[in-house]
């Protein structure tokens, strides 16, 4: 069976979907097929909201799409798929009344809606849509090998910091994995649930 190198983004805590300092993890195959497909989700998930969303114009969907699945690859978290050579003026970040200093693509703001301009006012909310799928869609396959591996109960952990939402400090306990709240929360308050699902060490004390 063939096995393969690729490089993990991880910061000091932990997993983030952020590219910064990298591991080496090898994948076999049947690993490797399974990461693309879980890459192929989060792209699919991410587009979908879009659609949804509002903030984007019609004739635009397809580019962004196209951007999305550009940036969908094993190995690798968020990349910012826009054009980085043309931003926005001063002034017409003015006219717009965007953050005058932040960056803002043309071709980006070119395909927002009103609604879309609106929420370019956090100059992060794609990469926030995009991290809200990828942890999403990574849960649901991290629970899966949980399952597969025969753990019956799971922990839920948060990363620990002043972004983690107020409702999930009172679920951090010991749940039967069939029994473990769907994450994220529905009144999480988060940009985007960066908890996980870890198996529960009690289970291997027993």
């Amino acid at each position: 069976m063939e096995i393969r190198d690729f490089i993990f983004p991880f910061t000091k805590k932990g997993a983030s979907g952020l590219k910064s300092d990298g591991i080496a993890i090898q994948f076999s195959e049947e690993q490797l097929k399974q990461e693309k497909q879980k890459c192929e989700e989060i792209a699919e998930n991410t587009i979908s909201e879009a659609k949804e969303s509002g903030y984007f114009k019609d004739d635009f969907l397809s580019i962004f799409a196209e951007k999305i699945y550009s940036i969908s690859k094993v190995g690798y978290g968020y990349t910012d798929p826009f054009d980085k050579n043309d931003f926005l003026t001063l002034e017409e970040k003015k006219s717009l009344n965007l953050n005058a200093r932040a960056k803002y693509p043309r071709e980006l703001i070119n395909g927002l809606t009103e609604k879309g301009l609106d929420a370019a006012k956090n100059r992060d909310f794609i990469k926030n849509m995009f991290l809200r799928n990828f942890h999403k869609v990574s849960r649901k396959y991290e629970l899966s090998h949980l399952k597969e591996s025969g753990c019956k109960y799971v922990t839920i952990s948060n990363s620990g910091d002043e972004r983690d939402c107020k409702a999930i400090k009172r679920l951090k306990k010991h749940w039967p994995i069939d029994e473990v709240p769907e994450l994220p929360l529905s009144n999480c308050n988060s940009e985007y649930c960066r908890c996980c699902y870890i198996a529960d060490e009690k289970e291997f004390m027993d």
